[in-house]
């Protein structure tokens, strides 16, 4: 039997496949509900924000084949006790590698790359809930019990539905140098998207037997980019993006899907990249604005559910920098700041239509701030020390709850076995703050706490 989390904490299943992609003239960025771009990530680097349709074609991938197996998820959702399981296989190929063009225009080096994409994924859900206040428990002494003591609850799980989700996409990519300095970036891709969602459960006008979706989006970005000197560069560029309405296609009920379009969005960037101190650091500093409409953000009441918003957008400034300090020493660091809002947004309030226009998005921060430090003392060994800075962000679309900043410090000590494996011990959270990862009006999920771990990695 799975043991009760105690409320505030759930384990979730990861299912978001494909990360943000980094071209080799500008790192192209996914656009996101929240307005916070995935490339500012947490202190281990794992970004993990939904993500976009990519604004244009990948880069160089090998073909992958992605296995994910069963993993439970349980723990409390508002007074009702849920646990269930996501079976999901997950397979993406580059069907058609790259077809890389390198020859000249108007007398000039222009290179091109066409490609075709196929992804399949097949996810089948088997919730367990049970909505009902069953005990009041003190959060931090309390028995956490058996799932399947709770009152109604028995062991087993049913299938709730299945969605399988298809997409071929082609793509075409062109770099052009106009000068000696000057070089113009464009790319175009199109997508075919079908989703398929058979139910298991007993049909209903609000959920069909099997239903099906769509979707054809074609998404581009065009830029420029001056080399000011070999070691630094300027960019302008302008992009678009197509996001399904659910975000997550895999796991999309009826009604998330069923009233919304695909969202749409663009964004224009300026930035610049360099390197100084003979290559021993690099810094990168953008501003952007983007803006998306007829998009779907997360209930922050109702998990799983969506909620239909008209407009959003997000100006923001990010810099990432990187410093080898000495032979031993290195730091990395990176900040975000972020304004974004609600452009058009009314919302159902107690049968009542209330705009919700010029607040920012739940869960939100305006603020985002990590730092790295490595040091070598000697061959084979690595220390580092980490720290990341979350501002506070609203737990409503009305803006009338809010949650506060946290500051995480973690460490680790890293030990190279041989060329091929290594030994990490890794503490996270290590003065153990309380603090919210999302945020409702009537829940908070917890982060998590003060954790050690040792993992021996190796590559064969």
């Amino acid at each position: 039997a799975l043991p009760c989390l105690h409320a505030g904490l759930v384990v979730c299943v990861d299912v978001d496949a494909l990360g943000v992609e980094t071209d080799r003239s500008l790192e192209k960025r996914d656009q996101h509900a929240d307005g916070v771009r995935a490339r500012v990530g947490d202190p281990q680097r794992q970004a993990r924000a939904p993500r976009l349709l990519q604004c244009g074609p990948r880069p160089e991938q090998e073909p992958e084949q992605v296995v994910r197996c069963v993993m439970p998820a349980i723990g409390w959702r508002g007074g009702a006790l849920r646990c269930g399981l996501d079976e999901v296989y997950e397979c993406v190929v580059p069907t058609v590698p790259d077809l890389l063009h390198e020859g000249m225009l108007w007398s000039r080096r222009s290179d091109w790359s066409l490609g075709l994409d196929y992804s399949h994924n097949v996810q089948t859900r088997y919730p367990r809930s049970i909505s009902a206040v069953f005990d009041v428990v003190d959060p931090d002494h309390f028995n956490p019990g058996q799932f399947y003591d709770i009152p109604g609850m028995t062991p087993g799980h049913d299938p709730q539905r299945t969605n399988e989700v298809d997409t071929w996409a082609l793509y075409l990519e062109n770099r052009t140098e106009l000068t000696d300095r000057l070089a113009l970036i464009s790319a175009l891709r199109h997508d075919w998207i079908d989703l398929e969602v058979t139910n298991h459960q007993t049909p209903s006008a609000t959920n069909p037997a099997f239903f099906s979706q769509n979707y054809e989006p074609t998404t581009g970005r065009l830029g420029l980019v001056y080399q000011l000197t070999p070691a630094a560069n300027v960019y302008v560029q302008y992009s678009t993006a197509a996001d399904p309405p659910s975000g997550i296609l895999t796991t999309a009920s009826f009604n998330q899907v069923q009233d919304f379009d695909l969202t749409t969005g663009e964004q224009w960037e300026i930035g610049s990249k360099l390197d100084f101190l003979d290559g021993r650091g690099s810094a990168t500093l953008s501003l952007y604005q983007l803006e998306r409409e007829d998009l779907s953000t997360a209930d922050p009441n109702n998990p799983g559910q969506t909620l239909p918003v008209g407009k959003q957008s997000a100006r923001g400034i990010e810099l990432a920098a990187a410093l080898q300090v000495t032979d031993s020493v290195r730091a990395e660091g990176n900040m975000a700041w972020v304004d974004a809002e609600y452009d058009e947004f009314n919302a159902n309030v107690g049968g009542s239509a209330v705009s919700y226009a010029g607040n920012r998005p739940s869960n939100v921060p305006k603020r985002v701030a990590n730092l790295w430090l490595t040091w070598a003392p000697v061959t084979d060994w690595l220390l580092g020390l980490d720290t990341r800075y979350v501002s506070s962000v609203y737990a409503d679309s009305a803006n009338t709850l809010w949650v506060p900043s946290y500051t995480l410090f973690g460490a680790h000590v890293r030990y190279q076995l041989s060329a091929e494996t290594e030994l990490t011990l890794r503490g996270r959270n290590l003065t153990d703050e309380i603090y919210a990862r999302q945020a409702g009006s009537s829940m908070l999920y917890l982060g998590a706490p003060r954790s050690v771990e040792l993992s021996l990695q190796t590559r064969f």
